[in-house]
């Protein structure tokens, strides 16, 4: 080791010797002294010094355990995912659940299972839902996949796919915003709270909207279109046309009896 290293700081042993004293605290001493005499039992002390942290342990153990009971209660309550329900069928009519039929009569109140194909019924229209939360029409022959998904903590996610035919649905007073996915084979629809259809054959895919905004997002182009109320969106699986114009006063009239007729 060099001598350079090993001399003192002389300027720094200055400093060191020129800081004043740590003084005592009065108490910790008086204490202390208490304690060498024998006047202070040492396991009395040592109960004062730990007190706080016992008394902790048994707010844990009783109220806080308590507390933490009633949270994850909350917490397990509010992560239920919803479930599609099967709401009208056509009397006498049979609609088809993955592939089975089921007859009118067994759909009531029937809870679907989870990513459930449905294909409306041929006599008649068939309304699925969720309670509060969305209403969706079936026009005959239609065939949607309906799903929903919930985290914890989190609002839940509803989706449907329409294969073929026409869906129209109403938001319900629940509806958790921008909650709703509809996809066909042209389109990403994201919907907030409105009164809205979906049309889809073959190679073209129809968005309508009666009240409210959806977010259309084409999925040969990439381009992200916003319907507002009395507008209709059509899009074409040919290439990237796409055009929006006023609602057609068909759709204007289904609409409009759809929305008047859903009940929650």
């Amino acid at each position: 080791m060099s001598r350079d290293r090993d001399r003192p700081d002389s300027e720094l042993g200055g400093r060191i010797r020129s800081l004043e004293p740590p003084i005592p605290d009065p108490a910790f001493r008086e204490r202390n002294r208490k304690l060498f005499a024998g006047r202070i039992a040492y396991e009395a002390e040592e109960d004062r010094r730990f007190e706080p942290v016992r008394s902790r342990r048994w707010l844990w153990s009783g109220a806080g355990l308590a507390a933490a009971a009633a949270l994850a209660v909350a917490l397990f309550a509010g992560s239920g995912t919803p479930a599609w329900e099967v709401w009208d069928v056509p009397s006498g009519g049979t609609f088809l659940v993955n592939g089975k039929p089921v007859s009118a009569e067994d759909a009531a109140g029937m809870r679907l299972p989870a990513s459930a194909r449905v294909q409306g019924c041929d006599l008649g229209r068939v309304r699925l839902g969720i309670p509060r939360m969305v209403s969706l029409e079936l026009a005959p022959g239609t065939e949607v996949t309906v799903r929903s998904t919930r985290r914890l903590l989190r609002q839940p996610a509803l989706s449907a796919r329409v294969r073929e035919g026409t869906a129209w649905g109403v938001t319900g007073p629940d509806f958790p915003g921008r909650a709703l996915r509809v996809d066909t084979d042209q389109a990403r629809i994201r919907v907030s709270g409105t009164t809205f259809a979906v049309v889809s054959g073959g190679d073209t895919t129809c968005v309508c909207v009666l009240n409210g905004d959806v977010e259309v997002k084409c999925k040969i182009t990439g381009v992200v279109l916003s319907v507002h109320s009395v507008q209709q969106l059509l899009l074409d699986a040919a290439g990237p046309e796409r055009r929006l114009s006023p609602l057609s006063p068909l759709q204007h009239e289904l609409l409009r009896d759809v929305r008047d007729h859903t009940v929650f």
